[in-house]
């Protein structure tokens, strides 16, 4: 199977299938996520945590929990020009295009007016 990955912005892990070749299965997927779960456990990464939100602030990568990022976009302590990751995209060329987005633009654009 042809396939590669590259860590992006020193915290994402981006793995990359090229099914032109040959389509990933079911059980090469499940395999992949049991090798990523070997190794959020071993590094206590917290690849798996959904409960996240990850953006561009003044240029700094920055996580901090859903809650708290919702709560600090509300309360205005967050400003409204940053950027927000998605971490939902299923092809390369989404990732390219739509990987980091304006706040208004993103997913989490519903948490502001």
């Amino acid at each position: 199977m042809s396939s590669s990955f590259k860590i992006e912005k020193n915290q994402f892990i981006i793995i990359v299938i090229d099914e032109e070749k040959e389509v990933a299965s079911g059980c090469s997927i499940d395999a992949l996520g049991g090798l990523m779960r070997e190794i959020d456990a071993e590094f206590n990464l917290g690849l798996f945590d959904r409960m996240k939100a990850s953006f561009v602030q003044e240029g700094e990568v920055k996580t901090m929990p859903l809650q708290a990022f919702r709560s600090a976009l509300k309360d205005g302590s967050l400003p409204q020009d940053i950027e927000v990751f998605d971490f939902s995209k299923s092809t390369y060329v989404s990732f390219l295009s739509d990987f980091l987005l304006p706040l208004k633009r993103s997913w989490a654009g519903i948490y502001v007016d």
